[in-house]
């Protein structure tokens, strides 16, 4: 059953919860769109997710469209490491997210960009 839904520009691909312990409230959910004809192309977004566990309500906290994203992995938890999750994009760029601040609700979570080919 159904607690809380959302609607996303294209088709979820894959969705991902963080791992690491004062972040399990982060979900990564990944879309993707081909666009047929004469000159095909591939889209999709990222977005990020603040879940209450207790209620089962979530609040997109970031959003950004990219080409589409092949693969997508977070960082494995231990030591003293930020959570960051790498995605890896048809347009053959490496992009690592960092997330950095508060972990309890939406406010005080930024996500740090970076992009690498």
């Amino acid at each position: 059953m159904d607690t809380s839904h959302c609607y996303l520009k294209g088709n979820a691909d894959a969705v991902e919860f963080c791992p690491h312990d004062s972040y399990h409230n982060v979900l990564a959910v990944s879309t993707y769109t081909l666009q047929e004809g004469y000159q095909p192309s591939r889209h999709g977004s990222i977005s990020h997710f603040n879940v209450d566990v207790d209620t089962g309500h979530f609040d997109m906290v970031f959003s950004e469209e990219t080409s589409r994203i092949s693969e997508k992995k977070w960082n494995p938890p231990g030591g003293h490491v930020s959570p960051f999750l790498a995605q890896a994009d048809a347009d053959g760029y490496l992009r690592i997210k960092m997330l950095q601040g508060c972990c309890n609700g939406v406010e005080g979570m930024d996500l740090v960009l970076g992009s690498f080919l």
